[in-house]
């Protein structure tokens, strides 16, 4: 990766080096929860990629992953891990040092990568102009709106021109006219030639990206272009006026949502061999020839993503329940789950009843074997 005192042609050069990456199977673990299970996707140069899912989708997760931040447990792919300089970062919380002006800012991610000091301040300027920020230069980073902050956040993030562009849902919160000049650099950092990826869960953003993929709970539900997405689209989506009986018949069923006028309802694909169910207003509908039927809705992006999360949550209420294996849990801990205690493997103890056991406050048998360990413990407390 080129730095910024480099020759005129350091912008083409960091343009040839931004990376084009590949994951294959990728899963991340923290102690026993799967924080991201079997994602594969592709980021090349030039693109930008939006994440979308809710809360602990794992958005945030990839993004480590990406900058070297975890640690995977299974990686396959090619292009990781990337140098430091190669990487620009922004996390959720704008990343910028507070206590320090807007020039003191760029002063400072400047000599943290050794940037040449003319080349880096002619760039600074450049990007505070695109942000809006140019007349804010000496104000602490403290007393920025949180619109002003998530842009200083994308300045500081691209500053070295990094050949990835990693942020964290860098449009949270932020004022329609803050999110049309964060558009704006990110544009402009992909037209640069970089890699950028960034975690929303604003639809109409992700519509403008390159490619989109929708996470869930840790897993990879869809991934392609706008389109592609759409045409992955789940089951049957119908809908009807927000005002008319129909819609209120629709907005009270489990998988509806409204949008402004309009209530939509989601049914998942009906099982092979059985009859299309009927709308809820059908009945309603036969002696009442006026009233409003639901009809079938044209998939959008946004409709697309919400039945696309429905039918994964559907899915999962419906899965068969997965019982732990009979050796390494004991009797009376299988419904919840939970391994037997290590004291109880190595003895070879079991919790069935035994002659000489005794109920124990909980409700399970106590061996009589274990009743010296508990007596003594209690004195010990």
């Amino acid at each position: 990766m080129a730095a910024l005192g480099t020759a005129p042609g350091a912008r083409a050069a960091a343009t040839a080096s931004a990376p084009t990456i590949v994951l294959d199977r990728a899963t991340v673990r923290h102690g026993r929860s799967v924080l991201l299970t079997g994602f594969s996707g592709t980021f090349a140069p030039g693109t930008v990629t939006a994440l979308v899912g809710g809360d602990g989708a794992g958005k945030t997760t990839l993004l480590k992953l990406l900058a070297g931040r975890l640690t995977a447990a299974h990686l396959g792919g090619s292009g990781l891990p990337l140098p430091r300089h190669a990487i620009g970062y922004q996390p959720a919380d704008a990343g910028v040092w507070r206590n320090l002006s807007v020039a003191e800012n760029l002063e400072f991610v400047r000599g943290a990568y050794g940037l040449d000091r003319a080349r880096a301040r002619g760039r600074g300027a450049e990007l505070l102009e695109r942000a809006g920020l140019s007349e804010f230069r000496h104000r602490v980073a403290g007393r920025l709106s949180g619109g002003m902050r998530q842009k200083l956040g994308v300045v500081l993030a691209t500053l070295h021109q990094p050949g990835l562009v990693l942020l964290d849902e860098p449009t949270t919160g932020v004022d329609p006219i803050s999110r049309a000049e964060l558009w704006t650099l990110i544009a402009a950092s992909a037209a640069e030639g970089a890699t950028v990826v960034f975690a929303t869960t604003y639809l109409d953003e992700a519509e403008r990206a390159t490619r989109l993929e929708l996470l869930a709970d840790g897993e990879q539900l869809a991934s392609g272009t706008p389109d592609e997405i759409v045409a992955q689209t789940p089951g049957r989506i119908v809908r009807a006026p927000a005002d008319s009986v129909a819609g209120a018949q629709l907005l009270a069923a489990p998988h509806s949502w409204r949008r402004a006028e309009t209530v939509y309802s989601w049914s998942p694909p009906p099982d092979p061999g059985s009859a299309p169910a009927l709308p809820a207003s059908a009945s309603a509908s036969a002696s009442t020839p006026t009233a409003v039927l639901p009809e079938p809705a044209a998939p959008d992006l946004e409709n697309s993503c919400v039945a696309l999360l429905l039918a994964h949550s559907h899915a999962e209420r419906h899965a068969p329940p997965v019982w732990p294996s009979a050796r390494t849990t004991a009797p009376g801990r299988a419904r919840r789950g939970r391994p037997a205690p290590a004291r109880e493997r190595r003895a070879g103890v079991s919790r069935r009843t035994h002659p000489g056991t005794r109920p124990t406050r909980r409700g399970g048998q106590r061996h009589p074997a274990l009743r010296g360990v508990h007596r003594a413990r209690r004195c010990l407390a």
